[in-house]
C-alpha cells in the first residue's frame, strides 16, 4: 500500500446518515449555488445546438442550446446554461390564447436578431444559427424552486 492508499472502513449507511436534516439551511445553501440573476453574454464558440422534432406536439421543431454565459457586470462570473426555442407556435396550457414558452423565447431571439443585424430574418434557421454563432445577451432569473431560468434575450450592442 502506498502513502495515498488507505482502507475505508465500511459503515452501515443508517449509522451515519440517519440524522435530522436542516431543510431551511439546505435551501439557503442551494440558493447560494445559483449564479446571480441578471444579464449575461453567450461565449462565442461555446454554444452547442441540438435540433429535434417534438412528437408530443406533432413534430414541432425545437432547438436546444447549451453554452457558457459571462456575467455582464463581472466577467469573472460565468455559468453553463441551456434553453430551448421553437419557431412553431403551440398554445400555452397555462395561458390559453398565447404562445407557449418555447415559441415565446423564439420570438425574443428573433427580436435580438433584428436588433443585432438591422434586418428581419428570412428563415427560422437564421435565428437558430444566430443564437448559436453570435454573442447574445441572456437574462437569467431564479425560480422559487432554486433553479435558474432564461427569461429574455437581447442584442449585444457594441
Amino acid at each position: 500500500m502506498s502513502e495515498t492508499d488507505y482502507e475505508v472502513p465500511e459503515v452501515p449507511e443508517k449509522d451515519i446518515f440517519d440524522t435530522a436534516i436542516d431543510n431551511k439551511r439546505a435551501g439557503e445553501e442551494e440558493k447560494k449555488l445559483l449564479p446571480p440573476q441578471g444579464w449575461y453574454t453567450t461565449e462565442v464558440g461555446s454554444v452547442t445546438v441540438r435540433a429535434y422534432k417534438d412528437e408530443k406536439h406533432d413534430g414541432r421543431r425545437v432547438a436546444s442550446f447549451f453554452g457558457t454565459l459571462i456575467n455582464n457586470k463581472d466577467s469573472e462570473i460565468t455559468t453553463k446554461q441551456g434553453f430551448r426555442l421553437s419557431p412553431d407556435y403551440v398554445e400555452s396550457e397555462r395561458n390559453p390564447g398565447q404562445a407557449d414558452w418555447n415559441h415565446a423565447m423564439f420570438l425574443k431571439a428573433r427580436r435580438a436578431f433584428i436588433e443585432s443585424t438591422g434586418t428581419e430574418p428570412e428563415k427560422d434557421g437564421d435565428v437558430i444559427r444566430f443564437m448559436a454563432e453570435y454573442p447574445v445577451q441572456v437574462r437569467l432569473s431564479h425560480t422559487k424552486d432554486a433553479e435558474v431560468m432564461v427569461v429574455a434575450f437581447r442584442a449585444v450592442k457594441e
